[in-house]
């Protein structure tokens, strides 16, 4: 169960890295000056993603 939690926390974070990294690029290259509606929800996930790490090397 522990692997799991640590494994699910992993993928939060690539997912919410990869789609903020994804958003900053598109932004910069193609110079949209909108954000993606789902940001605030891909920082949470990188934030729930940490907290699951941290919550299962204790």
């Amino acid at each position: 169960m522990k692997h799991t939690v640590r494994s699910l926390g992993t993928i939060l974070i690539w997912i919410g890295a990869i789609a903020i990294i994804a958003n900053f690029l598109t932004k910069i290259l193609f110079q949209f000056d909108t954000l993606s509606a789902y940001s605030p929800y891909f920082f949470a996930s990188i934030l729930v993603g940490i907290a699951l790490l941290v919550v299962t090397r204790i």
